[in-house]
């Protein structure tokens, strides 16, 4: 692996994803997956704070699967007792961001220098990753490219009070 400060050109390799659609959406253990692309896959696995929004309408946030579908907060002995409860919550709001989406595509992508990400899509709805820096020593996201290839990983991880990016390839 190799490591270094983060800069935002260190992730240029995002702008692949403009002109892919957003194929498929779900959560696995603590992150949530985010995969574009028909022929060539490329993923996006985060583990920090985001939302997704059409102008003033919040679509999905990490936090969704805590509330029920009328907004209301579930109690954590709820969430924490019934998992296919809070997968059928996912299920919903992912379902209906597919919809939305439909057959749009990603019109633009930037990376900022504290490492957020912004993701528009050629309908207006908008994807917003944000690093909050309360995980010392912890990877927020990863993006690469689904294949056998050697294609690198680029893992950006918040270390010691510096945003830092691990390039190589993960076994």
């Amino acid at each position: 692996m190799n490591i270094k400060e983060f800069r935002a050109c260190d992730l240029d390799v995002m702008q692949r994803l403009v002109g892919l659609k957003l194929k498929r959406l779900f959560k696995q253990l603590d992150f949530y997956i985010f995969v574009f692309g028909d022929e060539t896959e490329y993923t996006l696995h985060t583990y920090c704070t985001f939302k997704i929004r059409k102008d003033n309408r919040i679509l999905l946030t990490a936090a969704d699967e805590n509330y029920y579908p009328n907004c209301e907060p579930m109690p954590f002995k709820v969430y924490k007792k019934d998992p296919m409860h809070l997968k059928s919550l996912l299920k919903t709001n992912t379902e209906n961001l597919k919809q939305i989406l439909g057959d749009s595509v990603v019109k633009s992508l930037k990376v900022t220098d504290t490492a957020d990400i912004f993701i528009e899509f050629e309908n207006g709805v908008v994807m917003e990753f944000f690093i909050d820096y309360t995980w010392q020593n912890s990877e927020y996201f990863r993006f690469f490219k689904l294949d056998d290839s050697d294609n690198p990983h680029y893992v950006v991880k918040f270390y010691d009070g510096f945003i830092i990016i691990e390039m190589g390839k993960i076994d």
